[in-house]
């Protein structure tokens, strides 16, 4: 959904990722001109959507096991 148009993500031999985001994209439009922030709910999609590229996996509920709450 937002990978590979709001954000790219590289990753290295030693499994981490580099996230990069594009600046000129439609949610800084109105999150807020001219000092752009990156909203929570943006946030938590690119958590899934990274999950999601590094398990193979398509729904939240199959990658649970990942992911740990303290």
């Amino acid at each position: 959904m937002l990978l590979n148009s709001f954000f790219f993500i590289q990753q290295n031999e030693t499994g981490v990722y580099r996230l990069q985001l594009n600046a000129d994209h439609e949610i800084y439009k109105g999150h807020f001109p001219g000092n752009p922030v990156t909203p929570g709910v943006v946030m938590i999609q690119m958590l899934t959507e990274l999950m999601q590229q590094h398990t193979g996996k398509k729904s939240a509920t199959d990658f649970h096991s990942f992911l740990q709450i303290f």
